[in-house]
């Protein structure tokens, strides 16, 4: 089955046509929001909004490197313009129902870089691990606003995402997936787990400290645009963050719903209004949402053009 799809994601006219298909989900989930663009014109601050614009695409930026640094200490032959298409086909993942999307595009792309089967795996089990691992601790000045149940779930998970994240435990993931492909789908020759004994614990420190430095300039982004709606103090940063850090980390597990469409939304909501006005939590979640989108959008069709550079540096 696997092989079959690579056969067919190889073939250019298949690819090409999935990444439109890609863009159009995106475009059209823009089409769905666009009425609200009036709505925001008229409340907004929009030289905050504009800063906020160029925050937000610097994370981006920022999360494509993180992909990068992961990849060169695996030992990975890539570049940073082979990541960012990576990372930016990845995401265009999310607006199609069903997370299975993002991860799938991570695997067919970098694939299609030339990268083995068990360095993708590997890279993408620490970068989520460790991402939605730094989102959790920001959430811990709003997590006591959550239901019961809730506040079980996200002190539970961070727990379980660092052990997953530990070498010798990856080793031991990876290791029972290999055998069991192998007995039932023969032999894979790319496959070396070498790579998991060669990772260094400062590598992990490194990914944390980057991981953190993107949630902080992205918390901070979420204050500002919430501030281009309701002036408030510096001091609520901390909550600002928490915010926008545990509705997108709700959001990203709600797995058949795009994008975390309504559900990202609805928690920040939620949060975000227990120190602004229910309106101004509204506009500056749905503010935050049409951004990302349209820079997705972006990112998606520069990569679309930077194909034949790419492939050059491969």
């Amino acid at each position: 089955m696997m092989k079959w799809i690579f056969t067919l994601f190889s073939n250019p006219k298949f690819k090409l046509t999935y990444i439109l298909i890609l863009l159009i989900a995106c475009v059209y989930y823009l089409f769905l929001k666009a009425d609200k663009f009036y709505a925001l014109a008229n409340n907004a601050n929009v030289k905050i909004i504009g800063l906020a614009f160029i925050l937000i695409y610097l994370t981006l930026l920022l999360y494509a490197f993180i992909s990068y640094y992961i990849y060169k200490n695996l030992n990975v032959s890539i570049s940073y313009l082979q990541a960012f298409r990576i990372m930016s086909f990845s995401n265009l993942g999310k607006y199609i129902p069903g997370k299975i999307w993002v991860a799938g595009n991570y695997f067919l792309f970098s694939q299609e870089a030339g990268i083995k089967t068990a360095n993708i795996g590997v890279s993408f089990a620490i970068f989520t691990s460790v991402f939605v691992g730094i989102a959790i601790l920001f959430s811990i000045p709003v997590i006591s606003i959550l239901s019961p149940y809730l506040k079980y779930y996200i002190i539970i998970l961070p727990i379980i995402l660092i052990l997953v994240a530990h070498p010798k435990v990856l080793n031991w993931i990876f290791s029972l997936i290999w055998q069991i492909v192998q007995k039932y789908k023969g032999n894979f020759k790319d496959i070396n787990l070498q790579i998991l004994k060669e990772i260094k614990y400062h590598f992990y420190l490194n990914v944390i400290l980057i991981i953190f430095l993107w949630w902080l300039v992205t918390g901070f982004t979420f204050y500002l645009v919430t501030y281009a709606f309701q002036p408030i103090e510096i001091t609520n940063l901390p909550f600002c963050i928490a915010a926008f850090a545990l509705s997108a980390t709700i959001g990203f597990i709600a797995i058949f719903v795009p994008a975390g469409i309504g559900v990202r939304e609805g928690i920040g909501i939620l949060l975000l209004s227990q120190i602004v006005t229910t309106e101004c939590a509204f506009l500056a979640m749905l503010t935050m949402r049409l951004i990302g989108v349209t820079i997705d959008l972006c990112n998606g069709l520069i990569s679309v053009f930077c194909i034949h550079s790419s492939n050059s540096q491969n």
